[in-house]
């Protein structure tokens, strides 16, 4: 029997109507959102395929595509909180018939965001739901959730792409972009389609190019001697928080590239710590310039 990927066992699921709930997990920019939409395409579509993907033909699929299917509920705020309104709006509506499909689909994105009277809410619509109400969550971790709400859904955990696949999807988005980059990109960050396109595209996305570069200077600072070079790196986060954040996500990610083995290269473990360290001391809230000194401190001991 043939073991299918993530993606092929969400969009399976989808075109089973006794999953009334399915969960997608993967971090930022894998690619969950538009699997969503395949998914939504999959339960909505008048015409499935025998191996239950949908036609992209009939009126349900195009809609779904063109983000007008009436049937379709979706919650999407980013990295803003997702509040107990929103989902109490969701519980009133799931007691709406549907006006053109079978099923009316609610889609919430970065399922994280929840506070937990949002979690609560939406548990109670989780534990007893209408017939023809279905729900898809995506989510960067699981753990994040309450697991009353985890236990009531179908969970499908998605990575990045092949290689392969990450540089062709790549370039037929950047198709002047050199192939030997675009594989160094896949490979930095294991296919995660979205991350490289943080780095190629333009506009605000040219911030992570910027970040990906500090973070390859702060690795090579971390080794020389003199940790003049790494506190002038760190000084440019001051006054930026959320782009420290970030910078922290790709300097693990040059650890990771660097290294034949991040789990047992020691360098490289000791590094993986002090960016868990200061990941924690950002979630305490402590004060921000000593978490930028310690961690400095950290990075000259790797």
């Amino acid at each position: 029997m043939k073991s299918l990927s993530g993606r092929e066992l969400a969009l399976s699921l989808a075109a089973q109507e006794k999953n009334h709930a399915i969960m997608i997990e993967g971090e930022r920019g894998c690619g969950k959102r538009t699997l969503a939409r395949k998914m939504a395409a999959a339960m909505l579509c008048s015409a499935r395929t025998q191996d239950g993907l949908p036609c992209g033909k009939c009126i349900g699929c195009m809609k779904v595509e063109a983000g007008t299917h009436p049937d379709i509920t979706v919650i999407d705020n980013g990295s803003k909180m997702i509040t107990v309104d929103e989902i109490r709006k969701i519980r009133t509506a799931a007691g709406i018939r549907p006006n053109e499909a079978d099923v009316r689909l609610f889609i919430i994105c970065d399922g994280q965001n929840m506070n937990v009277q949002a979690q609560n809410a939406l548990l109670k619509v989780l534990e007893e739901p209408p017939g023809q109400v279905r729900f898809i969550i995506t989510c960067d971790n699981m753990n994040r959730l309450l697991e009353t709400i985890v236990s009531r859904t179908v969970p499908v955990k998605i990575g990045g792409f092949s290689e392969e696949k990450c540089v062709g999807i790549l370039k037929q988005h950047f198709p002047e972009e050199d192939t030997d980059k675009l594989m160094e990109l896949c490979r930095m960050f294991e296919g995660n389609v979205g991350r490289c396109v943080e780095i190629l595209g333009d506009g605000e996305d040219r911030h992570s190019a910027e970040l990906l570069k500090l973070s390859e200077a702060a690795y090579i600072a971390a080794g020389k001697p003199s940790g003049w070079e790494l506190l002038e790196i760190l000084a440019k986060f001051e006054k930026d928080k959320d782009g420290f954040v970030r910078f922290l996500e790709f300097l693990r990610l040059r650890c990771r590239c660097a290294g034949q083995n991040i789990n047992t290269d020691r360098r490289h473990i000791a590094m993986s710590e002090a960016i868990d360290r200061a990941r924690s001391d950002m979630e305490k809230n402590l004060y921000f310039p000593l978490i930028l000194s310690a961690f400095a401190a950290k990075l000259r001991e790797c």
